[in-house]
């Protein structure tokens, strides 16, 4: 919609069969990034897009900008944002680092907007994905592309939604092994921050944060629950101005000169998704739910397991595993699975993690005898135990290559668990754990794979600059590939 203001306003609705209603209005000024106008429960029909956007032009304040700051959806530092920007890059022959975006066009979408903008003096052009989807929640993505002869070295790459100015109450989670996902709640006054460098999500830093008014529960109070759909470093913020915004801000944390951009490179944001509710956490819950169920495309319930681990741990035994498979069956178990100890060398937890073959000591003949039993004469299901990101450095895998370790060769390793962690951002490292995995996956009839990650990301390199971000991409081709694979 255009109207006399120099702003394109675009609203996007879904009906009310669809998560109870939900309207999405974003303002595109020409000069300028995209601003959020309203994100919540269906508006009017006859709702007038062009008072809603003058409703909230703001006031300039006393020793503040000429020109008040707006508050939109990729926060520039170049036009006077003192807080956190959407982008921060860094170049040697041109000013990156404070660029001031200009509207290139927008794309209408069946979930929302494509909007593109540039910044020719930065040599940058960044694409904002954002829409509603049917389950209701909102997702965004941002691209950002070097246009430029020189690199471009990235600080950050943020996703930013601003909320209403009554959501003065923050929930978040915590947690440590055998304690996980801890609630905590407390007022929203000041600047809250969390940041994960563990390399992966952990106990104590899940990527997800809720900010509603004061009071609100499961089943009152108006809320935004917002969450990152990241499985690595990450940095989460809820901020506020003078001018009285509040907003979130979720980017993935990139390590320093984790991330440079040669020219027409680009680099993708992961989903920033939130949930908005008027009805308190249950109504906001069940739009992620509803999303959850859409993506993973389950085709019927989930099984019922019985894992190995706590009854043998490493004592593999035909004759003991047969017999607790048949006892889990007799009351009901569908499904069954190998735990640790079915490879080659792994007695113990301090060796053999990377060699996954199959331990001929223990299984002479292979593991097909025992996925027929409990296949075809108990009826269940039967699944495998991989830890495919570790290594040990008693392994034959890390003597015959440890520089295919995630680790910095100049300094003593950092172990965990007596383990380190595969650098899967290495070819040749990628690879040889496809290959062994994709061998298993074709020699046996698994149904199902159980995927652990035990510890923590450490020194993660593989030679001067750090790897954690292309480690977790890595992760996701391979755990991809590996779906197909076994579906």
């Amino acid at each position: 919609m255009k109207n006399g203001l120099n702003v394109s306003l675009y609203r996007q609705d879904l009906p009310e069969q669809n998560a109870q209603g939900k309207t999405l209005v974003i303002a595109c000024p020409k000069q300028g990034a995209p601003e959020l106008l309203y994100f919540g429960d269906a508006l009017p029909k006859a709702t007038d897009l062009n008072s809603l956007y003058l409703s909230q032009q703001a006031a300039i304040p006393q020793g503040m900008m000429d020109k008040p700051t707006p508050m939109s959806l990729i926060p520039e530092a170049g036009r006077g944002w003192l807080q956190t920007p959407g982008v921060e890059a860094m170049a040697a022959d041109r000013p990156a680092w404070a660029a001031c975006w200009t509207l290139v066009d927008v794309e209408e979408q069946q979930n929302g907007f494509l909007i593109r903008l540039e910044d020719k003096v930065a040599q940058l052009s960044v694409a904002l994905n954002i829409g509603l989807l049917p389950s209701g929640v909102l997702r965004q993505q941002l691209t950002l592309i070097n246009h430029g002869q020189a690199d471009v070295t990235l600080q950050r790459l943020a996703c930013t939604l601003p909320v209403a100015s009554k959501c003065t109450e923050r929930m978040g989670f915590y947690g440590r092994w055998c304690q996980e996902f801890q609630q905590e709640r407390s007022d929203w006054y000041a600047t809250w921050l969390q940041e994960n460098r563990n390399g992966r999500n952990s106990q104590a830093n899940f990527p997800a944060v809720i900010v509603g008014e004061q009071g609100f529960g499961e089943q009152q109070g108006e809320l935004v629950g917002a969450h990152l759909a990241w499985s690595g470093n990450h940095r989460l913020k809820a901020d506020y101005t003078a001018e009285g915004h509040r907003y979130l801000q979720a980017e993935v944390l990139y390590l320093p000169g984790e991330i440079v951009l040669a020219t027409n490179e680009s680099i993708t944001t992961p989903e920033f998704l939130a949930a908005h509710s008027t009805s308190g956490l249950n109504t906001m819950s069940q739009q992620f739910h509803q999303e959850a169920r859409h993506r993973l495309k389950l085709t019927k319930p989930r099984p019922v397991h019985l894992n190995t681990w706590e009854a043998f741990y490493f004592d593999h035994d035909m004759t003991k595993l047969k017999a607790l498979a048949k006892a889990a069956a007799e009351v009901g178990v569908e499904r069954y699975i190998l735990d640790d100890g079915w490879f080659r060398g792994r007695h113990h937890d301090k060796a053999a993690l990377g060699d996954w073959f199959v331990d001929v000591g223990k299984y002479p003949e292979g593991l097909m005898p025992l996925i027929r039993y409990v296949k075809d004469d108990l009826g269940m299901e039967f699944g495998l135990w991989f830890e495919p990101e570790m290594v040990n450095p008693d392994s034959d895998l890390f003597r015959a290559h440890p520089d295919w370790a995630l680790q910095l060769p100049q300094y003593a390793p950092a172990l965990a668990r007596n383990q380190l962690v595969l650098n899967l951002a290495k070819p040749d490292a990628y690879q040889y754990i496809r290959e062994r995995l994709f061998t298993l996956f074709s020699e046996y009839p698994i149904d199902y794979v159980k995927w652990d990650m035990n510890r923590d990301y450490t020194q993660p390199s593989g030679d001067i600059a750090p790897q954690a971000h292309a480690q977790v991409d890595a992760l996701y081709r391979l755990l991809s590939e590996a779906q197909s694979s076994v579906s």
